[in-house]
């Protein structure tokens, strides 16, 4: 890494991470390549609305759980991350059984596996508004 670049926790500090939990709900997600099931965290399952007593999924179980207007978008970030190798990040509203949106932001990125079989992966995060929202 070079002098001008500080390494992520250079800067995130615990009370960095303090104030970002009062505005957002931080969890993992993971998607195997070899298989292409995303494994996510108990909390994102849970804000997503998708089934709590499993923890993989298709992309296409996930992508329907927001507006229909960016599902091509996200499916086209996820496959240009896992033939390009490159990182990636979406913004988009959760539909809610009350009409209400949820945001959530979604940053992704490639990576190789090489002391397991499974080989490469997709790895990453979900940050979750804390509340939801009429009015988008």
């Amino acid at each position: 890494m070079n002098d001008k670049m500080q390494a992520p926790t250079d800067f995130l500090d615990q009370a960095t991470i303090n104030l970002l939990s009062e505005f957002c709900i931080v969890d993992h997600w993971s998607a195997n390549l070899a298989n292409a099931m995303l494994k996510i965290g108990h909390r994102a399952r849970t804000l997503h609305g998708l089934p709590e007593d499993r923890t993989a999924f298709g992309l296409l179980e996930l992508v329907r759980c927001y507006d229909d207007s960016i599902h091509d978008k996200i499916i086209k970030l996820f496959e240009h991350a896992a033939f390009e190798s490159r990182p990636f990040n979406f913004s988009a509203a959760i539909k809610q059984p009350s009409d209400d949106h949820r945001i959530v932001h979604c940053f992704g990125a490639y990576r190789s596996l090489e002391d397991q079989s499974d080989g490469e992966e997709l790895y990453g995060v979900f940050l979750f508004s804390r509340g939801t929202y009429g009015h988008l």
